[in-house]
């Protein structure tokens, strides 16, 4: 009887050390298990901020490619409406230009008539004066008329043709005012071209930054 108590006693003592060994090994097992969930816990804690961080860029890409796109839009209707005006104000210069082209012909044909007339008019004058030979009284009178309607007549003349030249000298300025006018114009609008362009620009850069992962 004693003999079976004591090997009771032995079986219970192991029975025991193999429950204290597995509990032992029970909670080191727990314990790894719990740093890994741990980690992982970590690691889904930086997915998700970093998800959160991507999902604010892509918002902030969204809005800057909203907002260029508008910008663009708006720069687009502006220079179709510039080009428009100025198509416009291109069209009235060159019809203003032409009729001041055909009114310096004009001018330019009534200086010539007028130089030509001068010279007939002197030619006349000449042969009058060559053919007085004789200082009669009549003669006179008739060299003297000629002389007073030569004079008034070339003092008519040479004020139409300063008139004209004047005419033609505020042509030449005025074409080049509308000259220098579209030039500017042109300048300007190139301007406004390249930074239509540099919009373009910055939205295709935006939607490349977009479209990388």
């Amino acid at each position: 009887m004693e003999e079976r108590t004591k090997d009771l006693e032995r079986d219970i003592a192991n029975f025991q050390r193999q429950l204290e060994s597995q509990t032992a090994q029970l909670q080191e097992r727990m314990k790894r298990m719990k740093g890994r969930d741990d980690d992982m816990e970590q690691d889904l804690s930086k997915r998700i901020d970093k998800a959160k961080e991507e999902r604010r860029r892509v918002e902030r890409l969204e809005e800057d490619v909203w907002g260029n796109y508008l910008h663009a839009k708006s720069a687009l209707a502006g220079l179709k409406e510039d080009t428009k005006e100025r198509e416009q104000s291109t069209d009235a210069s060159m019809a203003s230009l032409e009729r001041e082209l055909n009114n310096n012909q004009g001018a330019a044909d009534s200086i010539t008539r007028i130089q030509q007339t001068l010279a007939a008019l002197k030619t006349r004058i000449n042969e009058l004066a060559r053919g007085v030979g004789v200082k009669s009284d009549g003669l006179r009178t008739k060299e003297a008329d000629a002389n007073e309607l030569g004079e008034v007549a070339t003092a008519f003349l040479r004020s139409e043709l300063e008139r004209l030249q004047r005419l033609l000298d505020s042509s030449v300025n005025e074409r080049r005012r509308i000259r220098s006018q579209a030039e500017g114009s042109m300048r300007d609008f190139q301007l406004r071209l390249e930074k239509f362009r540099g919009d373009l620009r910055q939205i295709n850069a935006t939607w490349n930054a977009y479209d990388q992962p």
